[in-house]
């Protein structure tokens, strides 16, 4: 069951990752990170979610 869970989380977050590059950078990289870190928590080897927030949060700061 942890597998599961941890997959979830990470689709989740990869998930927010892609809104986020779209809509609401800041917002979304964030939670992108957190399910990240919360994956990573439960033992996955992906970092996709938290590449991915970090890269939407780097997007916000330059359009700023």
């Amino acid at each position: 069951m942890a597998k599961k869970q941890e997959t979830d989380y990470n689709k989740i977050g990869v998930t927010l990752g892609i809104v986020g590059l779209l809509v609401l950078p800041l917002l979304f990289g964030i939670l992108a990170v957190v399910f990240g870190a919360i994956a990573k928590g439960k033992g996955s080897k992906k970092n996709s979610a938290i590449i991915l927030g970090i890269v939407d949060i780097v997007w916000w700061i330059i359009s700023m």
